[in-house]
């Protein structure tokens, strides 16, 4: 019997140091790969973002995302892109990103050296067999139940715009194959404003739940801009009535893509009661490019006070064209090719304007990489330079993913849904096209906009216990100012976007619709007070719309869903 205690000692001992030894073996061998596959597997959050491969860009974004709640899962996955940095993969994973390689689980674990958990960037032309069509990458690597089961977001960032659409379609065309129960957005950038609208219908997804979201970089920019630069925050206001008691006027030095969006997002945001909008646009060849204007966007032309002026920037008749504004200008934007010219014009623009005007002036240079440019200025001044575009700055949720403002969108359209007459339609949230997701989110974006005219904060709306209490403080003058504001706002998102008015003698008489979306033309893009008869001809008022944009505004708030 005692031999046999002894004997089973031992036994236990060995086996025990066995067992030890072999987990030491596989830890040395796996590393790192295997414990974070098994702390992938048992993430649980509610909440997936996917990155296809790394950059800055990628980088800032999710340490953004993990910025904002560190239990979300955020997944990098490596050797899927082109010249990739892959000394980046190791601020990911320390920002709490997990590292997922290409390879499928199998071949993950099974490579037995630890570094190659990072690999080293594809040459231009090397064959990668996960480009094809027919290849399924999201269950290659073990990631769909991941997907399935939560709210997810997949990034692709690259700068290789055909790369991120060719890419992106192949994982739509995985995800059609499967039913998500979670919506699932694909964010893929792109560089060609011009063939955005042809991008989104090119990857347009009949897979339900999932949704498309294109990233301009001249876009998100200029989205950026109005954040830290709203116009409303510049001019003076009558907050008793809710108007504007000064004009807003903005120079535009520079019309490539950058200088576009930042003209068409300014005049979006810059339009308000009891106020004239005016633009002046200066670059070299200037012609050529506002031939592009006129034909893609005529709305814009015909409906806003846009002067097109042909300079050099920093010329002799540059500083003569600020001569002549410079007692009316508000804003100046400066969108050349470079950062190094941007800032040596803005400075230059400055000490001119200092010496030749009193007017407060706030001049907005567009900056890519330096992160050190805001520390030589003073923001205090009376001709002041700040700077926009910054990846830093651009490369944020709020800004790419905008969930929240997609939440409240969401709310504003399901209202928009329930005031539909019987039997017209109802469209999900993901089967509208893109100019009426783009409106209802700008229609959110705009909330800020209406509270600093009326003289609001969300605090002081939170304050009121119903929505009548809310419109009683606002009274019949204010809220009709806002109602106005919100039409000046849907006109110009909508001629920004392309579309232009559709004459009410235009449209056949039979026709029941007051749009048509593939001529981009619509019978409500008229003054407020050109709305009467478009009421009239299609029975339908389109007054309350603005005034119920308005009034929901507590609802938003009060439900948290507005914050």
């Amino acid at each position: 019997v005692e031999k046999d205690h002894v004997f089973m000692l031992w036994f236990s001992i060995i086996g025990t140091s066995a067992a030890f030894i072999s987990a030491s073996i596989l830890l040395q061998l796996f590393g790192k790969k295997l414990i974070s596959r098994i702390k992938l597997w048992m993430n649980k959050s509610e909440e997936v973002f996917v990155f296809f491969g790394i950059n800055g860009a990628a980088l800032t974004l999710a340490k953004d995302i993990l910025r904002k709640d560190k239990k979300r899962l955020v997944i990098f996955l490596q050797k899927v892109g082109l010249n990739e940095d892959v000394s980046l993969y190791h601020e990911a994973e320390e920002a709490g990103a997990f590292l997922v390689n290409s390879e499928s689980v199998t071949e993950n674990i099974m490579l037995e050296k630890e570094e190659s958990i990072v690999h080293a960037s594809h040459e231009a032309g090397t064959h990668d067999p996960s480009t094809g069509s027919d290849f399924k990458i999201l269950n290659h690597v073990g990631l769909i139940r991941k997907l399935l089961n939560r709210s997810a977001h997949l990034f692709f960032l690259s700068e290789k715009e055909e790369w991120n659409i060719s890419r992106a379609r192949n994982v739509l065309n995985e995800l059609k194959t499967l039913f998500s129960q979670k919506p699932i957005t694909l964010h893929v950038r792109t560089n060609s404003a011009e063939l955005e609208e042809l991008f989104y219908q090119s990857l347009a997804s009949q897979a339900k739940n999932v949704k498309i979201n294109l990233v301009n970089l001249s876009e998100i920019a200029s989205r950026q801009l109005v954040i830290s630069h709203n116009p409303v925050n510049w001019i003076e206001k009558d907050t008793e009535n809710a108007i504007a008691k000064s004009d807003f006027t903005v120079l535009v030095v520079g019309f490539n893509n950058t200088g576009i969006s930042a003209l068409k997002k300014l005049i979006e945001y810059g339009q308000f009661e009891a106020s004239d909008f005016k633009a002046i646009v200066t670059d070299k060849q200037l012609e050529v490019k506002k031939g592009r204007i006129e034909a893609c966007f005529p709305g814009l032309i015909s409906n806003y006070a846009i002067d097109f002026v042909e300079t050099e920037p920093g010329s002799g008749n540059f500083f003569d064209l600020i001569k002549n504004y410079q007692n009316k200008l508000d804003f100046i934007v400066v969108a050349l090719g470079t950062d190094e010219q941007n800032i040596r014009l803005a400075t230059d623009m400055q000490q001119f304007l200092i010496k030749s005007t009193t007017k407060q002036i706030k001049i907005i240079a567009q900056v890519r990489d330096n992160e050190n440019y805001n520390l030589f200025f003073d923001p205090s001044k009376q001709v002041s330079i700040s700077v926009f575009g910054r990846e830093k700055d651009v490369f944020i949720e709020k800004i790419v993913v905008q969930q929240h403002l997609e939440k409240t969108a969401k709310r504003i359209h399901e209202y928009y849904n329930s005031k539909l007459a019987t039997g017209k339609t109802r469209q999900s949230w993901n089967e509208l096209s893109m100019i009426k997701q783009i409106s209802n989110i700008s229609a959110t974006n705009h909330i800020y906009t209406k509270l600093v005219l009326a003289g609001l904060t969300v605090a002081d709306v939170k304050k009121f216990a119903t929505t009548k209490e809310f419109e009683s403080f606002l009274g019949a003058k204010r809220m009709e100012h806002l109602a106005k504001e919100e039409h000046l706002r849907w006109n110009a998102l909508h001629y920004a976007n392309g579309w232009d008015t559709w004459p009410l003698d235009e449209i056949p008489p039979d026709s029941a619709t007051n749009k048509d979306e593939l001529r981009k033309l619509h019978a409500c893009l008229v003054s407020w007070d050109g709305l009467a008869p478009v009421i009239a001809r299609f029975n339908e008022d389109y007054y309350a719309y603005d005034y119920e944009n308005v009034c929901n505004i507590f609802e938003l708030i009060r439900d948290g869903i507005y914050e």
